[in-house]
């Protein structure tokens, strides 16, 4: 069964993103087959792993979210032959607002991503700072993971002494 990791955090800037691609590149590289998810609009996960955002306009993460698609037909290859991502892109803002009405809509990306959890033993996922419903569960919950944060201004005045 896969392992979920999710990179969450209430602030933004804090490396979110960042530490979801470093570390699905290093399992990656180590022979896990990894699938990152980008849960950010702003889609930057699926950019810097080279995806131009208009080669999966029609199909990615929002697409699997609201049932439009299966979440096999947005997965995309990168570079690297064990990483995959399932990408994103500024439809998922939408997303929050589509589900209001739908039961269970927390439940929404688990369930989309349920059929993909076999093909992969290590799923990365980055999320944006204003936790919608899609990002309120990020697939399963996460087995232990390591979640380095606090609630704090801490890029303008930095670790306390």
């Amino acid at each position: 069964m896969a392992r979920v990791i999710a990179m969450a955090n209430q602030k933004g800037g804090v490396g979110k993103t960042t530490s979801a691609l470093n570390l699905a590149a290093c399992l990656a590289v180590l022979g896990r087959r990894v699938l990152l998810v980008d849960l950010d609009p702003q889609g930057n996960a699926s950019v810097g792993l080279g995806l131009k955002r208009e080669d999966h306009g029609e199909a990615n993460v929002y697409h699997a979210v609201i049932g439009s698609r299966d979440a096999r037909e947005c997965i995309y290859p990168t570079e690297l032959p064990s990483l995959r991502i399932c990408p994103s892109d500024n439809n998922l803002t939408g997303a929050q607002v589509e589900l209001v009405t739908e039961m269970a809509r927390e439940q929404k990306l688990r369930n989309a991503l349920a059929g993909v959890r076999g093909t992969t033993t290590t799923s990365s996922s980055t999320a944006p700072p204003p936790s919608g419903s899609c990002s309120s569960t990020p697939s399963p919950p996460p087995a232990p993971t390591s979640s380095p944060s606090r609630r704090s201004t801490t890029p303008w005045r930095g670790w306390p002494s």
